[in-house]
């Protein structure tokens, strides 16, 4: 059964994070990009011979407490049985421009191309303490009974209703998960999210510019 989930690769540089007595070893990424015309494999382990499936897709978002990170929507065609939504994961790039900025005690890219992403096993931890999945469910299951692709009015309390929840409360990121599952474009999921939620419009035009950057 195919899978599809959401995972949190990377902090995205932050002048507060230079605040930090202790820095992790992995690099720093101001931009991560994907070749449009191949796709990126998602590995076990960094094995090249354990291919389990590709990255849909490479965004932006903002957890509560841990600031702005580097997303990847993943899609694995033969996952391990260890897989679930909180395995740790790693990803290699190959970086295009190198940043000279010292503050983050690591090494900083202003730019670089990801080569793959892989999950870790158990016995394995990623250079990047914070870097799991955050959501992994069925492809074929249906997460929302009120998805809107096209765009048709769908009253809010039916939409919210339906969200994914978490300790009883609407898990955001794992809605908006479940749109780009169902058609939605990242950015058009995160928006429809923040506004069910409740969030300003001055939030949505700060995260739209965000996302687009």
């Amino acid at each position: 059964m195919t899978k599809v989930g959401l995972a949190r690769i990377s902090p995205v540089p932050h002048p507060s994070m230079a605040e930090r007595e202790e820095q992790p070893e992995a690099c720093l990424y101001r931009t991560l990009v994907k070749l449009p015309s191949k796709d990126v494999p998602v590995w076990i382990n960094h094995d090249e011979s354990r291919v389990i499936g590709r990255v849909r897709e490479l965004t932006r978002g903002e957890e509560p407490g841990l600031g702005m990170w580097h997303l990847a929507l993943i899609e694995l065609h033969d996952p391990p049985e260890w897989a679930n939504a909180t395995t740790p994961v790693s990803l290699s790039t190959k970086p295009l421009s190198m940043s000279t900025c010292t503050m983050f005690g690591r090494e900083l890219a202003d730019e670089a191309l990801v080569v793959e992403i892989s999950l870790l096993s158990p016995s394995k931890e990623p250079a990047e303490p914070l870097a799991r999945m955050l959501t992994l469910h069925d492809a074929g299951t249906p997460r929302l009974a009120h998805s809107n692709p096209v765009g048709m009015a769908v009253p809010t309390a039916a939409i919210r209703s339906a969200a994914p929840t978490r300790g009883g409360q609407v898990d955001e990121l794992a809605w908006v998960d479940a749109l780009v599952d169902e058609g939605w474009s990242f950015e058009d999921a995160f928006d429809h999210v923040a506004r069910e939620c409740g969030y300003d419009a001055r939030y949505l035009s700060n995260r739209r510019g965000r996302l687009a950057a």
